[in-house]
């Protein structure tokens, strides 16, 4: 198995110590790869590691017990900060009802078992913040009305920034972690008219896969189009890369997954895990007068 680290550097002058920052996004229960990840901490040596939603494949995967003792050993080491995605709401047949009781299973035991450690962090509720040192760290969680079988409701997620924006703090280097980064954008760059994205100075997100667009082609194509993307969109906008705009960057991870079990795509599916490796990106945050993200190399870790 192959694991891919994107290496980015992020300056700001809101930067005060140099940070590593490294993501983790849409792990679907993939025990395999996520051993393999943990095996690199020592070397990448983060700071911090977030997990923009996605960590399940679904509620009720076999693989989940054995996850959550690989998280829990990452955790007592690492600061790791979770939020949820769209498949946190998934169990073996079809999203949880959300009239349903069952609906309060996305915050799991196993969740509950890893925030029993000071290092780790589950934010689920729709907006949380939280201080570590010298930087603000925010969350989003979209809920299960957000993610339609025909798309997205962006309504909902303008409706949490707009009660939310007040809350947000400009004292320190602001940073966003949210799955989704569909309803962030004006067109094909982030959406910063929006009072509560535009002070943000750094949005994690995933949710896309990359468009199922292996990196070597991202890195040769101008246009953040996929190939395909949630629910089966064809040739969708902004579906990999990194985006800034004024003071606020975003990066939408690739993923380490990039089709899920739950899908039942069969032998297509292992091709494309086959064929797209398994990806995390790491941020260098690092002090500068300038604001701008940007791409430092891309290593390959061969297991």
């Amino acid at each position: 198995m192959i694991i891919k680290v994107n290496n980015y550097v992020l300056t700001d002058s809101k930067i005060i110590d140099n940070k590593k920052i490294l993501i983790i996004s849409d792990v679907h229960s993939n025990v395999k790869a996520l051993k393999r990840i943990r095996s690199l901490l020592d070397t990448i040596k983060p700071s911090y590691i977030l997990m923009p939603g996605d960590t399940l494949d679904r509620v009720d995967d076999p693989n989940n017990k054995e996850l959550s003792v690989i998280l829990k050993d990452i955790s007592y080491k690492y600061n790791l900060i979770i939020c949820l995605g769209n498949h946190e709401f998934y169990d073996k047949y079809n999203l949880y009802d959300r009239n349903s009781k069952n609906k309060s299973l996305h915050y799991l035991d196993l969740f509950k078992y890893l925030d029993k450690n000071s290092n780790s962090y589950t934010f689920s509720k729709s907006f949380c913040f939280k201080e570590f040192g010298s930087f603000n760290l925010y969350s989003i969680n979209l809920p299960y009305e957000y993610y339609s079988e025909g798309g997205e409701d962006f309504n909902i997620l303008y409706d949490i920034l707009d009660k939310n924006k007040d809350k947000v703090k400009n004292d320190k280097f602001n940073i966003l972690l949210i799955h989704s980064p569909n309803g962030l954008f004006d067109k094909d760059n982030i959406n910063t008219s929006n009072s509560f994205i535009s002070s943000m100075n750094l949005i994690v997100c995933g949710h896309n896969h990359g468009g199922l667009v292996p990196t070597n082609i991202q890195d040769k194509v101008k246009s953040h189009r996929g190939f395909v993307g949630p629910y089966g969109t064809i040739l969708p906008r902004n579906s990999f890369g990194i985006y800034n705009k004024d003071n606020t960057s975003l990066i939408i991870s690739n993923g380490v997954t990039k089709m899920s079990y739950s899908t039942k795509t069969g032998v297509i599916g292992k091709f494309i895990n086959l064929v797209c490796e398994p990806e995390v990106d790491l941020i260098e945050l690092k002090h500068g007068y300038k604001h701008v993200l940007e791409l430092k190399n891309r290593n390959k870790y061969k297991f």
